[in-house]
């Protein structure tokens, strides 16, 4: 048996031991089970707060069951920000969690917070005033919640024990099945959060030190009710409120948060085996899930750094990891806002505590985004099947070489909290295979085709957005592409299919209704656009994307009609057409199908990019895609809210405004783009990609905040943070794929035969044929008459590729004046490679 196997029997069966002697010597009547059931069974509410009515303020009056009332906070569901407050007695309460509704998942479930905090909202930085009951949980699976509530019963604890979402759910590695509760203990009297952990430490002695890490967050909210499937448990328990107990004396405060052997006769000491038992559970793979759950836990103030702080302290000296900790805590500080130079010091000073390990930082990002898990899980590859093909041998290492394309955050972010993360978790439970970047970013076009132009930005912009995701063939495109038209369709958006013509998408525009522009294969229409002989229509549908994406902001005039007439209606005006594209195509196909002029006119430049994952398995998938019911309700609003501004006249919109935090940052971010864009480093097509980052970013943020409250969007750090994450993944992925597949078109397949020709005349491999020839190869320029021969390219194609090799910054074009054979001077073109 494992020591971790044995410990948990060890810690069982001494807490069932003590429940049995102290039951024995109170000589009492078992505790009364107030509710039992499996999935279906039982009475299921409407709502699972049902009976919690709004009372005056109680303050500490008794009710008449002689119990003190107890105030607490709902909150209706993960995605939920806005709590609301209630006073109910004691008895009242305990009739909630007898009989709460039965939800499909975990995430629909509503939550609780047991005390107040100013403004009654749950967000970074929330700190809780007072509170009125303990809460604790019990996630070791190590003892019974009967067992508990004996325990708590013998000591004449008031409490209500009630069983998780997870409570006997196989799921390794998060859950083994075993029994997994919460106990809910009402106070006397309300206190602040320091001597609130105190108790907690002192209920943990009571249990035999069986609660987990997450039970001494005071700020912390609980999930409460039963989900489909699971058996739930709710145990009722008479006595006196805990604080009021002259008993709890008897009880050692046990802070560590972690299950032990009840008579243990100490606390454990930072290098005791307990430590070192948990320590040896960190491996790479916990360390990616820190950086995935990371991802999620707020770090918007400085003061929220602390316990994240503690936590990755805790890896940093009881691990061989203490440098990847260090890693961790650089990167999560430095998406702060208020994150200064010099601050990756402060976790030099941080020490761990007892009651915080790496294993709080999940419990954190649960309560944050529970998709969280899912995303580590697929994400996670084996170490050992890693090979550093770059890697420089040992005995001669490689100096290092600036990399000249700015490339600050190459992985595609984890999704945005709230209506993102849960459509993109359902999507990715229903994928055959399962695409986590390109489903969120499918997902984020979708919630972007929901806009009208009645949502406007600061600086009047819109929120249309244009994204397209790579993938090879048979990639697993098809469900990304699914899941984001079936959200902007049921949050009223108009689906357009692929646009036949440039005039044929002009007379699709509407005005006051967002639009989503769907192309499965999306290189074909590109690749039409761009050829050279394709009809007038075709290049005029090219035209036509790119002044859409912009003239959301504004108008759009639609063409004049030929031969119409005078009765005719005048050229329609389009009011701000808010038209977003979601495409999808290979690698190879999109770069056969554009060229350096879909760099240069800022098409590319205008789209985000996310790649799919290769080597993705299939699985069999029997169940069909139903949206979250937060997506589900957040449509409901985004409709509401639209519709409700249009009532104000064809001028009224709804204003997204901006924190002065956020403000803050954003101006940071519009230097920081530019300096991206002008760096000198940077090629011709790297400038052109990251023009716009600031603009999609701005949008992005938009998008995130409307759907957070549509009816009065604010734009915070969170939203920017994250929408600056998208645009560099974004821009590193048009990037690299500008660099790696668009050589595959004929532009770019002549531009390298080109290139090559060109080295070789000038290495001397290639002689040149004339004596003005010579003359200018000495001088390291070659004619382009002479490369021109020897790649026996066609004149046109010949032009082509060196527009492209100039765009790309590859070559210089030079020009020498020379006197030609039969009178007059002429012009000749020098090309050379750059830098040189």
């Amino acid at each position: 048996m494992s020591p971790e196997l044995a410990r948990t029997a060890a810690l069982r069966e001494a807490t069932q031991q003590k429940a049995r002697a102290m039951l024995a010597a109170k000589a009492a009547a078992p505790p009364k089970e107030i509710g039992r059931s499996t999935a279906g069974a039982g009475r299921a509410a409407d709502d699972a707060t049902k009976g919690m009515a709004d009372t005056a303020d109680c303050g500490g009056a008794a009710s008449p069951q002689g119990h003190a009332a107890v105030t607490f906070t709902t909150f209706a569901n993960i995605g939920t920000t806005a709590g609301k407050r209630r006073t109910l007695t004691w008895a009242d309460f305990v009739q909630v969690l007898r009989a709460p509704s039965e939800r499909a998942a975990k995430d629909e479930c509503p939550l609780f917070r047991p005390g107040t905090a100013a403004g009654d909202v749950r967000d970074a930085g929330t700190r809780v005033e007072r509170l009125h009951m303990l809460v604790a949980e019990h996630d070791g699976e190590a003892v019974e919640p009967q067992a508990a509530a004996d325990l708590l019963r013998a000591c004449g604890v008031r409490a209500v024990v009630f069983t998780t979402a997870s409570h006997r759910v196989m799921a390794p590695p998060r859950s083994n099945g075993g029994p997994r509760w919460r106990v809910v203990a009402p106070l006397a009297q309300p206190v602040e959060p320091a001597a609130y952990r105190s108790l907690v430490s002192k209920l943990n002695g009571l249990l035999g030190g069986c609660l987990a890490p997450e039970s001494w967050e005071d700020s912390r909210i609980w999930f409460f009710g039963r989900v489909e499937g699971v058996e739930y448990q709710a145990y009722a328990v008479e006595g006196e409120a805990f604080d009021d107990l002259d008993s709890l004396a008897g009880f050692d405060e046990r802070p560590s948060g972690r299950p032990r052997a009840v008579d243990a006769p100490a606390p454990c000491a930072p290098d005791s085996f307990e430590r070192q038992t948990i320590a040896a559970e960190v491996t790479r793979k916990t360390l990616h899930e820190l950086r995935e759950a990371l991802a999620v836990v707020p770090c918007d103030k400085r003061e929220d750094w602390i316990d994240g702080l503690h936590a990755l302290a805790f890896v940093r000296d009881n691990t061989e990891f203490s440098d990847e900790a260090r890693e961790l805590a650089d990167e999560w500080m430095a998406r702060s806002a208020n994150h200064q130079a010099g601050d990756e010091r402060q976790f030099d000073t941080v020490k761990h505590v007892d009651r915080i390990t790496h294993k709080s930082v999940f419990a954190w990002a649960d309560e944050r985004d529970p998709t969280w898990r899912d995303r580590a899980a697929a994400s996670w590859v084996d170490a050992d099947v890693v090979v550093d093909l770059g890697a420089a041998p040992e005995a001669a290492p490689a100096e290092p070489v600036p990399d000249a394309t700015p490339r600050p955050l190459a992985a595609f972010p984890a999704p945005f909290r709230g209506v993102l993360a849960a459509t993109v978790a359902a999507g990715l439970n229903v994928a055959p295979k399962p695409q986590p970047e390109l489903m969120t970013l499918a997902v984020l076009a979708g919630m972007a085709a929901a806009c009208t132009r009645r949502l406007r930005l600061p600086g009047d912009g819109r929120l249309n957005l244009y994204a397209v995701g790579l993938a090879e063939t048979g990639a697993g495109k098809d469900a990304p592409r699914r899941v984001g038209v079936d959200l902007a369709r049921l949050a009223g958006a108009a689906l357009l299919g692929k646009p036949a013509s440039g005039q044929g998408l002009e007379d699709a525009l509407q005005s006051d209704r967002a639009m989503l522009c769907e192309v499965d294969e999306v290189a074909h229409m590109l690749a039409a656009v761009n050829d050279r002989g394709a009809p007038g229509h075709m290049k005029e549908l090219g035209g036509n994307l790119l002044k859409l994406f912009s003239a959301s902001n504004s108008v759009y005039p639609c063409r004049v009609r030929a031969k119409a007439s005078d009765s005719a209606p005048p050229p329609r005006v389009v009011l701000n057409p808010c038209l977003s594209l979601l495409g999808f195509t290979t690698p190879a196909s999109l770069g056969s199908a554009v060229g350096a002029a879909s760099v240069e006119d800022g098409l590319l430049g205008r789209v985000l990019i996310a790649t799919g994952r290769k080597g993705v398995q299939p699985r069999l998938v029997q169940g069909s895609l139903t949206l979250p019911e937060v997506a589900q309700a957040a449509a409901r609003r985004m409709i509401d809210a639209q519709a409700a501004a249009a009532f104000g006249g064809p001028e009224a919109t709804i204003g997204i405004t901006i924190t002065p935090e956020a403000d803050s940052r954003m101006r940071a971010l519009l230097l920081g783009f530019a300096a991206d864009a002008d760096a000198p480093q940077a090629s011709a097509f790297s400038r052109a990609v990251l023009q716009r980052s600031f603009e999609k970013a701005m949008r992005i943020a938009g998008v995130l905040a409307a759907w957070d409250s549509p009816e009065a969007p604010t734009i915070s750090v969170e939203h920017l943070a994250w929408a600056e994450h998208a645009v560099r993944a974004s821009n590193a992925a048009l990037v690299e794929f500008i660099e790696e597949h668009m050589h595959a078109g004929q532009t770019q397949a002549n531009a390298a035969r080109v290139l090559d020709v060109l080295v070789r005349v000038l290495s001397g491999e290639l002689k040149p044929d004339r004596a003005w020839e010579a003359r200018a190869v000495a001088q390291g320029w070659a004619p382009a008459s002479l490369v021109l021969r020897r790649t026996k390219l066609a004149a046109k194609e010949m032009t082509d590729a060196i527009q492209h090799l100039r765009t790309a910054g590859e070559i210089e074009v030079g020009q020498e004046s020379r006197d030609a054979a039969k009178g007059g001077a002429r012009a000749v073109q020098l090309l050379r490679p750059a830098g040189c």
